[in-house]
C-alpha cells in the first residue's frame, strides 16, 4: 500500500514537472533573450564611449561584433550604424559615412535625427543622403498640396484670397462710423 502511494506521488510529480517544464523553459529563454538584449545595449554603450574617447578602431570592432549577432533588433542595428557612421565622419571618410547612413535609412525610411540628438554634421549628412535618394520632385522642393497643385501655388492663392477679402472689407466697410456708437441693448428676455 505504501509503495502504491509513493509511486502515485512520484507519478503526479512527474506529470506536474512534465507539464510545467515547457513554461519554465520558455521563461528561461525569455530571460536569456532579455539578458542578450541588455548585453548588446552594454556593448553599444561601450562602443559609444570608445568613440567619444577617440579609440575609433576599438569602437568599430566592438560594433561589428554586435552586428554579427543575428538576433540584434532593428533599433540596436540603427544605433550601431550611427556609431559606425560617426566614426567614419571622425576619420574624414564622408563617403563611407554616407554608405552607412544609407543602411540606416533602409532600416528606417522615416529616420530624421535632430541637432538635439546628434551632432550637426551628422544631421546634415543624413539630410544630404536623403536628398540624393529622393525623387526629382522632392529635390526641386515642389511638393503638391491635396488638390494636386504645387504647394507654393496653393499657399499663394490662399494668401491672395485673404488679402482680397481684407481689401473688400475695408473698401465696402462702414469706414469706422460705428466707432463711437454705443453697443446695442440685449433683447428682452421672456418673463416667467
Amino acid at each position: 500500500m505504501l509503495k502504491k502511494i509513493i509511486s502515485i506521488k512520484i507519478l503526479v510529480f512527474l506529470l506536474f514537472f512534465q507539464t510545467t517544464y515547457p513554461f519554465l523553459n520558455s521563461n528561461h529563454q525569455l530571460l536569456a533573450q532579455e539578458q542578450k538584449d541588455s548585453n548588446r545595449q552594454k556593448i553599444l554603450d561601450q562602443a559609444q564611449r570608445l568613440y567619444y574617447e577617440g579609440q575609433f578602431t576599438e569602437a568599430v570592432n566592438v560594433v561589428r561584433s554586435c552586428l554579427a549577432d543575428e538576433a540584434i533588433s532593428r533599433d540596436e542595428r540603427i544605433r550601431a550604424y550611427k556609431i559606425l557612421s560617426q566614426v567614419a565622419m571622425a576619420r574624414d571618410n564622408d563617403e563611407q559615412a554616407r554608405e552607412i547612413i544609407r543602411q540606416i535609412i533602409k532600416l528606417d525610411p522615416e529616420y530624421r535625427p535632430t541637432i538635439e540628438e546628434e551632432p550637426p554634421r551628422f544631421v546634415k549628412l543624413v539630410e544630404e543622403v536623403r536628398l540624393e535618394s529622393s525623387t526629382p520632385q522632392e529635390k526641386s522642393g515642389i511638393q503638391t498640396a491635396k488638390a494636386g497643385l504645387p504647394s507654393w501655388l496653393y499657399y499663394t492663392a490662399a494668401g491672395a484670397a485673404v488679402v482680397t477679402g481684407t481689401l473688400i472689407y475695408i473698401v465696402n466697410g462702414e469706414n469706422g462710423s460705428k466707432k463711437n456708437k454705443p453697443l446695442d441693448l440685449p433683447p428682452d428676455w421672456p418673463s416667467r
